[in-house]
Order: structure tokens, then C-alpha cells, then sequence
């Protein structure tokens, strides 16, 4: 029997024409979401949104309604769901957007004198290089036929314009607001007309009563709202080292701050450069080099959803401020005078302030958009070696702690509300917990005072930790328990558990304690320590091998 003759039906590779089209079809998505990442230059983008239920008993706050009865029946006028937004501003998400993702291939056939430049970093190469590929793949449909050679040539671009939109979509991506769940949710509109409706039948019932629903207000600063939290700390270990170089064990500092939720710390020392390691891996990713005789890492926050790190400098004596992401100093507080030590961020009303407080005894308050110093408070305290901003029955105020003693100054009046200790301190800590406003601060050598602020009159306690000098102090908690962390000159971390009020753990560092932090390492809660030994270490609890 012989065999059938069977002819394919269909070419198994696409024609030039097809794969063409494709390409041109992606430079299409490709130029609409440039487009759009242009469009939105100068703004601001919702990242994140917080529902709060309000009660808008203000006549001038309430919606209007179609009648009058229906404000009865459903109360909408009363209460109502708000989307506190969290925003971030675009110019900064496009300038410091940088590609990671796979290389572009060159190119077989090129159309002119020249190969397209295929370097891709920011978001200027990636308008640069779209363009290019537009215009390669005009030439290509015009010049090309339909054979192996033309095929693979346009195959390679056909690729490279989608590694294009994948970095393209990267970009678009954060510069779209995040979808408001609550606009036009029927679930949403029957819970709050239930409640409203329930409110209302107990008013007609003859009960006398008011409703109390507190909004967030996206100015207050709340810090330590989140407490790293041990399973159970006395069974920390030392499970990592790591040795600085410099000679000097004074003017030395670690200061943490996190890039894609990786933890980092910025080492600084009596030099012209800051060093960046990456806590995971206990390896160095960069340093920041500054043109003046001695640089000093003081303070990490965020702005504009961008780590930055604010240094001073020395001998010019200005605060300049760095991002983390480019390594690059972003800009200059001029004039600072008086090397300042203590430093804090406030915001308040969608404004940034960096607060940073002066060897004279003064505070200067920094406005971070245009970069000027909008107040000076003289706190006749002497040298200032720790502030913390804190939030006492939902007002701001600034915790200063100096050679004179402890105070705290209203940050809306800039006036002083209360004198704390004459003691001199060194270090605070501050934590709202439970409704209480916690500050603690190192008073006498070894004795630490924590005031409670919960009342308009802050009441305190005294605890003992010890004989020597404590450098740092820090909240966690362990085992559910709230507890102080201190770092001593003797070497040792003492742990004082607040609800026992004893110290339930000491830790024996062997060596005496410069800076103590707490932060999360590989999402585990851990001790970062550096000593008069020029040695970083990381204090964990065992991994459990179960």
C-alpha cells in the first residue's frame, strides 16, 4: 500500500508581513502609554487609599440631597465613607525609575549609516529607543521581502519592542492611580445607610447620645506606629559580623533605611563618605562621597515615596540631603551653623519639615520644598543630642533632649509646654501605645525616665538598667509584651519589660555599645549593634528548624 501524498497546509514560521504588523502594532501601545507617563508630568499619584467613616455634622460639609425626606431616611448628610489618599509625586517616580529587566538584542539589518544605540537605564533612553525602533520598522516594511535573512532581522526587533513595552508598562504603571473601591459601590452606600438608619431610630427613641467617628488626618506623623516584634528576646543571638574601617569609635553612626522593603543602613564616620550595605545579605552596595573633610549620616525618611538621607557636613556646616536610589545629593540646606546632631522629620498639612537640632542649643525647622529655614527656637538648653517628634491627644510636638535637661516644645506654636528633667540626656524614644504616649529618655547613668503623656500633665517612672552610660534606647515588643531596649558603654543590652517592670533580658555584647537599632531583617525582627570595636552586629533569634 502506498503512502499518501500529504503537502503542509500551512508554513510553519510567520511571514515578514505578520510579524511587521506585530511589531508595529506594539510601538502603537507603546507611543499611547508614553503618552500618558508625559501627560502626568508635575503631578501627583494616588498610591494607596485609606476608607474612613466621618461624621459630617458641619451644615456647610453636608451633600446636597434631592429632598428634604430623604435626608431621614437615609442620613447620608451625617455619614459618609472618605478616601484618605496617599500620593507620590510623579517627576520623582520618572526620574529615578531605572531598567533591570533582560537586554535588547542588536539588530541584523540597519537602516542608514549607524546601529541603534541599545543602552537602556531611565526613561529617556526608553522615549530615545522607541522612536529609533518606529522608524527601523517603517524602513523595514518598506525595503524588505520575505525571506530567512529579513525574517530573523525582523524577529530581533519584533522582540526588542516588546522588552520595550514591559519596561514601558513599568513606568505606566505607578503613574496610574490606584482605583477608588468605594465610588459608586452599592455595598458600600447600603452599609452606610443602615448605619445611618439605626442612628436615627435610636435619636427618635428619645436617647440623648452623639456619634464620635474619628478620621485620619494624613498630617499628623505618627512614629513606631508598627513594633518590631520578637517571639522571644532573650534568646537573641549574635548571628552575624561585620568590621568597619576608621579609626574613630566616636562620631561614628548606623542609620537604617529601606529601598523595595530591603532593609539597609548608612555607616558614617569621621571621613568624606557615607557607606550603604544591604542588611539581607551583609554586603555593601554603594557610598556616598562628599567633597568636604568630614560627612555625618543623621536621618532617613521618605519623600515623595524616595529614600532620601540627610547628612551634615563639615567644615562648610550645611545639611545636605542625598537619595538613596541614585547615590546622588539631591540638594543643600545652606547655612546650617553649629553642627546639628539631633534631627526629625514633621509633617503636617501634605508639608515636609525637617527639624534638625544644633550643638548652640537652638532648632531650626526646615521647609523640604523650598529648602529654607522657617523657624528657629532657642531652647537655652545647651548642646541638643536627640529630639523626637510626638503626638499627644492628636497635637504635634517636638520631645528635645540637650546637656540642660529634657523639654517639649508645641510644633504649632513653637512655644514650650513642658519641662521634663533637668538632668542631662542623651537619647529618647517615643511609642503611642494603647492611647498612651510613651517617651523614655536616659536621665542619670543607668536610670531611664519614661513619661506617659495620656493626661495634659505627663506622669512618670523611674527604672534601673544599670550603672553605665546608655547610648540608645528603643520600643519592641516580646511575646506580645511591651518592652525598652537600651544599649550601654558596659557592653551589654538590657531588655526592661514593661507590663513585669523588671529587665527580663542582658545580652553581652563584650564590647562597649555605640548605636543600637532595631529593624527587620529578611521580615524578622533584629538587633543591629555597633561597638567601640568598629564591629556591626546582628542580633536575631535562632531560626527554628521545624
Amino acid at each position: 500500500m502506498s503512502k499518501p501524498n500529504i503537502e503542509p497546509s500551512t508554513q510553519d514560521y510567520d511571514s515578514i508581513q505578520i510579524m511587521i504588523s506585530r511589531a508595529k502594532a506594539i510601538c502603537k501601545v507603546n507611543a499611547e502609554s508614553l503618552e500618558i507617563i508625559q501627560s502626568r508630568k508635575g503631578q501627583k499619584v494616588i498610591v494607596d487609599r485609606k476608607y474612613v467613616l466621618v461624621n459630617n455634622e458641619s451644615p456647610s460639609k453636608r451633600r446636597k440631597v434631592a429632598n428634604e425626606s430623604a435626608v431621614k431616611a437615609s442620613n447620608e448628610n451625617e455619614l459618609t465613607f472618605v478616601s484618605q489618599d496617599i500620593k507620590k509625586d510623579i517627576d520623582t517616580i520618572i526620574q529615578t525609575w531605572r531598567y533591570k529587566g533582560e537586554k535588547l538584542e542588536r539588530e541584523n539589518i540597519a537602516i542608514g549609516s549607524s546601529f541603534i544605540k541599545r543602552r537602556l537605564v531611565n526613561i529617556q533612553d526608553l522615549l530615545r529607543l522607541h522612536e529609533d525602533y518606529e522608524a527601523l520598522i517603517t524602513g523595514y516594511s518598506k525595503i524588505l521581502t520575505d525571506h530567512p535573512e529579513s525574517r530573523a532581522a525582523v524577529s530581533i526587533v519584533l522582540k526588542n519592542t516588546e522588552i520595550l513595552q514591559v519596561a514601558i508598562g513599568e513606568v505606566h504603571k505607578q503613574v496610574i492611580d490606584v482605583r477608588n473601591e468605594i465610588e459608586d459601590n452599592k455595598e458600600v452606600d447600603d452599609y452606610v445607610r443602615l448605619i445611618a438608619e439605626s442612628t436615627e431610630k435610636l435619636r427618635d427613641s428619645g436617647l440623648e447620645f452623639s456619634i464620635d467617628v474619628k478620621s485620619v488626618t494624613e498630617g499628623t506623623l505618627t512614629q513606631n506606629t508598627k513594633v518590631p516584634e520578637f517571639n522571644d528576646i532573650g534568646k537573641i543571638q549574635c548571628q552575624h559580623s561585620f568590621e568597619m574601617k576608621g579609626n574613630s569609635f566616636f562620631g561614628s553612626q548606623i542609620e537604617p533605611y529601606a529601598i523595595d522593603g530591603i532593609q539597609h543602613i548608612a555607616y558614617s564616620r569621621r571621613s568624606a563618605n557615607v557607606q550603604l550595605w544591604n542588611v539581607r545579605d551583609c554586603s555593601k552596595v554603594g557610598t556616598l562621597r562628599a567633597n568636604q573633610d568630614f560627612i555625618f549620616a543623621s536621618l532617613s525618611f521618605e519623600k515623595n515615596g524616595v529614600p532620601m538621607l540627610a547628612c551634615f557636613e563639615y567644615p562648610n556646616e550645611n545639611i545636605s540631603v542625598w537619595n538613596l536610589i541614585t547615590k546622588t545629593k539631591a540638594f543643600i540646606l545652606s547655612n546650617s551653623s553649629n553642627s546639628f546632631i539631633a534631627s526629625q522629620i514633621h509633617i503636617n498639612e501634605d508639608k515636609m519639615y525637617l527639624i534638625s537640632g544644633n550643638i548652640d542649643g537652638n532648632v531650626k525647622v526646615w521647609d523640604l520644598d523650598t529648602r529654607e529655614a522657617i523657624k528657629t527656637i532657642k531652647c537655652d538648653m545647651g548642646y541638643i543630642k536627640a529630639m523626637q517628634v510626638i503626638s499627644i491627644n492628636d497635637k504635634d510636638y517636638l520631645a528635645v533632649a540637650s546637656d540642660g535637661g529634657v523639654g517639649v516644645w508645641c510644633l504649632s506654636q513653637y512655644t514650650k509646654r513642658f519641662e521634663l528633667s533637668a538632668s542631662s540626656c542623651a537619647c529618647l524614644a517615643y511609642i503611642n501605645h494603647n492611647n498612651d504616649a510613651l517617651l523614655a529618655g536616659d536621665t542619670r547613668k543607668g536610670l531611664v525616665t519614661i513619661w506617659n503623656f495620656k493626661d495634659d500633665q505627663p506622669t512618670q517612672q523611674d527604672i534601673k538598667l544599670g550603672n553605665d552610660a546608655i547610648w540608645n534606647l528603643e520600643w519592641i515588643k516580646s511575646n506580645g509584651k511591651l518592652c525598652l531596649v537600651s544599649g550601654h558603654t558596659d557592653g551589654f543590652i538590657r531588655v526592661w519589660n514593661m507590663a513585669s517592670n523588671n529587665v527580663i533580658s542582658t545580652i553581652n555584647n563584650a564590647s562597649s555599645i555605640r548605636t543600637l537599632r532595631v529593624l527587620k531583617r529578611n521580615d524578622r525582627a533584629c538587633i543591629l549593634t555597633f561597638d567601640e570595636n568598629r564591629r556591626i552586629k546582628v542580633w536575631e533569634e535562632p531560626v527554628d528548624e521545624s
